[in-house]
């Protein structure tokens, strides 16, 4: 029986080295994995608990499972084990610009075809314990096109679990901020939105268009607009959440908001809604954020009372995590958001964000509590692929 160490504390910075260089990969079919403590996310956390992995694939959980002959066993001792993190709203890896500028709206454009899969921000990922990554375009485009969801390591043909995923679109500032009627002829941003209320009138338009068409053929919005894809509206000040849902309310759709910066202000309209948020990175200046946006540090917390449904996004999940308890988040509810709960809101969550029989073995080993600050990452697995340090 093949045994593999856990990591203590004074090897982490080594191991976050190794990650960084090129994480070393052990391929196995089978592993068994021990440790003081598991959070499956499917119920009380198992202390002491295991993880069968076969194939790639979560084939046994439980408080203590007899070891298979010549099975490879992993024995992270008081560590922890929780699912691989999941962030829902990135832009690692993708070459060049993430915005496809050219027009004001791009439904049609696939930001899967913009991946570098080489990059050495998916290694950067990897090494914070993100398995799973859900990369949306840019915000200069009305409708700025369709998300993909792909793993941060792995076979090249294994790491794409939804190519042309939901629709993403902005009711923000941001699609207007390059254009003027001031401009060179010439000049593509010549050309509308140039404000807010352009923004809207935009989307208005290009729904009922949809709505109304007869030619046959669904196109993307048309797809997004009877539930078939997920629509990301990106908005952030509470006027433009308001003008988001306002949106949803008349064309009949549901949104996902993302980055949310004042999703606190409206949260009681955003849970009577139904909407889930995919909430920015945490900024800890104090003062304004992103279009003017007021900080606000409980976010968690506040959503959550509401009965709002929200992750974390954008890198340093479980800093955010960390950060989101201290301010009044309740534990449990921070880890969801950065596992079971991205998982779902990317329709993802029969394969990853937590630990069951049949789920992707992507699995993130914690040399402690991942609520404290002292914790690291002592190594990840993806898809039963093994990162770390013998």
């Amino acid at each position: 029986m093949m045994r593999l160490p856990g990591f203590p504390r004074f090897l982490l910075i080594l191991g976050l080295a190794g990650f960084l260089a090129g994480p070393r990969s052990l391929l196995a079919e089978e592993w068994l994995i021990r440790a003081g403590k598991v959070y499956t996310l499917t119920g009380a956390p198992l202390a002491p608990g295991m993880v069968h992995v076969k194939n790639g694939k979560i084939v046994e959980v439980a408080a203590e499972i007899a070891a298979p002959e010549g099975v490879k066993v992993i024995d992270l001792s008081q560590g922890v084990l929780i699912p691989g993190l999941v962030d829902a709203r990135s832009q690692v890896g993708i070459e060049s610009s993430v915005n496809e500028i050219t027009q004001e709206l791009t439904p049609n454009y696939k930001v899967h075809t913009a991946i570098n899969w080489q990059s050495r921000s998916f290694r950067e990922a990897l090494a914070e314990g993100v398995t799973t990554l859900g990369l949306m375009p840019g915000t200069e485009n009305v409708i700025s096109g369709q998300l993909a969801v792909v793993k941060t390591a792995g076979p090249l043909a294994q790491r794409t679990l939804v190519e042309a995923g939901g629709l993403v679109i902005t009711v923000a500032s941001d699609p207007a901020n390059r254009n003027s009627s001031r401009q060179r002829p010439d000049s593509i941003y010549v050309r509308q939105p140039t404000n807010r209320m352009g923004v809207v009138w935009m989307l208005r338009q290009t729904f009922a268009s949809a709505q109304a068409s007869t030619n046959g053929t669904p196109s993307v919005i048309h797809e997004a607009l009877t539930g078939k894809r997920t629509i990301y509206g990106v908005s952030r000040i509470d006027s433009d959440i308001l003008s988001l849902l306002r949106l949803g309310k008349d064309y009949q759709f549901t949104p996902v908001l993302v980055e949310g910066n004042e999703a606190y202000k409206v949260k009681e309209t955003l849970a009577s809604a139904k909407v889930p948020v995919l909430l920015t990175k945490v900024t800890t200046q104090a003062g304004t954020a992103t279009e003017g946006s007021e900080v606000f540090w409980n976010q968690g917390g506040e959503l959550h009372d509401a009965g709002v449904t929200f992750a974390f996004t954008g890198g340093h999940l479980l800093d955010q995590a960390r950060f989101a308890i201290r301010f009044g988040c309740p534990k449990g509810v921070a880890l969801e958001a950065i596992t079971k709960t991205p998982a779902r809101l990317l329709g993802v969550e029969s394969r990853v964000g937590t630990i069951a029989v049949g789920q992707d073995a992507d699995l993130l080993a914690l040399t402690g509590d991942p609520f404290e600050l002292t914790t690291g990452v002592a190594w990840v697995m993806t898809q039963g692929q093994w990162h770390g340090k013998k």
